[in-house]
């Protein structure tokens, strides 16, 4: 649109000689075109890099994920876009130029005056609008950077550093022959002590569920044998999962009596395995036997909340509409808070019952924590497992990923933010600079003749940059009344952080316009520098 209106004299001339708003329309249009296209494919070609390096990073806060991509319906948009975009940038200037009269318009021609003052408002407009859109995406993106922020300040109550997740399923027992090798290596550990001769009804009372039990303490009993391992345990279902169950409890098993709590089952080396403090009594050990009454562990909150000012230990819940196991839970210990629904919730109450005790579970996830990195375990892990069973499918990641996956969600709008406002951000730059430059041009005559005047090259310095300051105001305050309105939309996307804050609210605006000033600068540097003799002869 400044080119076209530089060019004002070149298509008054045209239109005098016969040429019809059509034919310049076509002008247009097809110059347009050259800019466009490869433009717009451009764009298409590094949506292939960034489309995916957005999907890769952030795959489980989309859903469907899979699908998303770059293909023909997309090449198809991008084009109908580019040649949209070309067509009406191609039309407009001709629109504009077919109201104004003719013979008028060559009088402005001859004497050099192709910059009116309407195309001088349309250019300022458009700036007015970028800096407006910027500043708005450039607020978003601060209040969701200072959320993020403060969301990782969190003490997620474990630590995720040097451990390794095997994920898998149990397996199931129940063929002849692996019955036969089970009583037999069952006899084994009841020789050794380790198991009970008889079990007591509600404990491990049926063979799958004894075989299951054996299996997993050969399993982590190999793995906490490994070069570089220092703790091993395993649990139902980790932190940071939604899929968590969680219910109902009698105290004392008196119904008039009752609390809520997640329910989990664990190993005694889990809380080693994933760094969790024990605040009081003790962890499960030896003295918890399939056969002994069941023990249970209790999270910090949920002793606060029960028994506020008193010692938990040695109280007892009934917990049974989880696995149908009637018997009461003695309460032998407390153990952290752990934030176990994401780094935005409250410490929850959970109820930490004996794996071995309660073995109603055939999903678990093994956390083996490492002395060094902890993807090295995985090959180790793998094979301990295949040696055990050969056909159980197993997965691995690291701890540290469980953990980042929980904020996929955060992270995805936050990471969209910043693209979109970086990108608009450049767009606003461009465009200041794109304007001054061309006020710069189009304003050398005037500057010559100041400067022979005895204007001072600081005051042609203020002059353009003031110019391009006052189009950053404008669309500076335009933006923070925008922003006002839809950060109220975002609150949902937002952590200890108001969709009002004050410091991202004073900060941004200030930034954009440093970054505004920055665009100014080298038009205005161009300014100070006219020779009036060149400048007096510029048409």
């Amino acid at each position: 649109l400044a080119r076209a209106t530089a060019r004002q004299k070149e298509f008054t001339v045209r239109a005098a000689l016969g040429a019809t708003r059509s034919r310049l329309a076509q002008q247009f249009v097809a110059e347009n075109l050259l800019v466009a296209l490869p433009a717009g494919g451009l764009g298409w070609v590094l949506s292939y890099w960034g489309v995916g390096l957005l999907i890769g990073l952030n795959q489980t806060a989309v859903p469907r994920a899979n699908e998303i991509g770059v293909d023909a319906r997309a090449f198809a948009f991008t084009l109908g876009l580019a040649l949209l975009i070309a067509v009406v940038l191609g039309i407009i200037p001709v629109m504009r130029f077919s109201k104004a009269d003719l013979q008028s318009s060559l009088k402005d021609a001859g004497r050099g005056q192709v910059a009116h003052a309407k195309s001088n408002r349309l250019r300022s407009l458009l700036v007015v609008s970028q800096m407006a859109l910027t500043l708005i995406l450039l607020i978003c993106a601060g209040l969701l950077v200072k959320s993020f922020y403060l969301l990782l300040q969190n003490d997620p109550g474990f630590r995720p550093e040097s451990a390794v997740v095997m994920d898998l399923s149990l397996p199931r027992y129940e063929d002849p022959e692996r019955t036969k090798r089970f009583m037999r290596d069952y006899k084994l550990l009841v020789d050794k002590g380790v198991l009970p001769e008889d079990p007591s009804p509600g404990s491990v009372h049926n063979e799958p569920q004894r075989r299951q039990v054996l299996f997993h303490e050969q399993l982590l009993d190999r793995i906490g044998r490994l070069p570089g391992v220092t703790a091993v345990g395993s649990i139902n279902t980790l932190p940071m999962n939604s899929s968590g169950s969680s219910g109902n409890f009698f105290i004392d098993n008196d119904p008039s009596k009752t609390g809520y709590a997640d329910y989990r089952l664990v190993t005694p080396g889990y809380f080693a395995a994933m760094d969790i403090p024990l605040l009081r009594g003790r962890l499960f050990d030896q003295n918890d036997r399939p056969d002994s009454p069941p023990s249970a562990l209790i999270s910090q909150s949920l002793a606060q909340k029960q028994w506020p000012g008193e010692d938990p230990i040695g109280k007892r819940i009934q917990f049974g509409n989880m696995d149908g196991d009637m018997r009461l839970l003695t309460v032998v210990g407390v153990v952290g808070n752990v934030l176990d629904r994401g780094l935005d919730s409250t410490p929850g109450s959970t109820i930490y019952a004996y794996a071995y005790q309660r073995p109603q579970s055939s999903s678990i996830s093994v956390v083996a924590r490492a002395q060094t990195g902890a993807a090295t375990l995985t090959p180790a892990m793998r094979q301990v497992v295949q040696e055990l069973n050969p056909e159980l499918p197993v997965s691995f990641q690291t701890l540290e990923q469980v953990f980042s996956s929980s904020l996929d969600s955060r992270r995805f709008s936050l990471v969209i933010f910043i693209v979109f406002g970086a990108v608009a951000l450049t767009l606003a730059v461009l465009g200041i600079y794109g304007v001054m430059s061309y006020a710069v041009s189009q304003r050398t005559q005037e500057i010559g003749i100041r400067i022979a005047l005895g204007a001072r090259s600081g005051d042609v310095f203020k002059l353009v940059v003031g110019h391009g300051l006052l189009l950053t105001f404008l669309g500076i305050g335009i933006g923070l009344v925008g922003a006002f309105l839809l950060t109220q939309l975002m609150s949902s996307f937002l952590y200890g952080v108001g969709t009002r804050d004050p410091l991202t609210f004073a900060l941004i605006p200030l930034l954009l316009a440093a970054v505004a000033l920055l665009a100014s600068y080298v038009p205005a540097r161009r300014a100070t520098r006219v020779d009036p003799m060149i400048a007096l002869r510029y048409e």
